[in-house]
């Protein structure tokens, strides 16, 4: 079964009875009856977020400290739901969780150009995802 199969199958079991569908994506499922039910629904638009951090460590500090902030921050991404905007503080906890001493930069962007740490919107059709190669760390001790 593909994914369009899948999608348009859990959309009929679960829609209730006269609510409407909008979407460009369309799928024509047949019932037990064989009559035939178009579903609609629209794909999520993904956009990407980048971060930019500073951090001060101590001399613990190695090559998969980093590895472990960039996998941090991917994983909380991960977690946003659709429409849920982006926040930098949100980002500090991913940080210190790796035990860095201090966080003394934080911002994000949406097109890795214009960083700032004013929260990104995100529309309810769209939802946030970062990329290990998004994220770059500058570490001072």
């Amino acid at each position: 079964e593909d994914v369009e199969t899948a999608i348009a199958q859990a959309i009929f079991e679960k829609k209730p009875v006269g609510i409407g569908m909008d979407g460009s994506v369309t799928y024509d499922l047949r019932d037990s009856g064989h009559q035939i039910h178009t579903m609609k629904w629209e794909w999520a638009t993904e956009v990407s977020i980048f971060v930019r951090a500073t951090i001060v460590t101590d001399s613990s500090y190695s090559d998969a400290t980093l590895k472990a902030i960039k996998e941090n921050i991917v994983q909380k991404l991960s977690t946003y739901a659709f429409g849920q905007d982006v926040t930098a503080t949100s980002l500090y906890a991913p940080i210190y969780a790796e035990g860095v001493t201090d966080v003394t930069s934080l911002e994000i962007s949406e097109d890795g150009t214009t960083f700032g740490t004013t929260a990104i919107t995100i529309d309810q059709n769209e939802i946030a995802r970062i990329a290990v190669a998004n994220i770059e760390v500058t570490v001072s001790e």
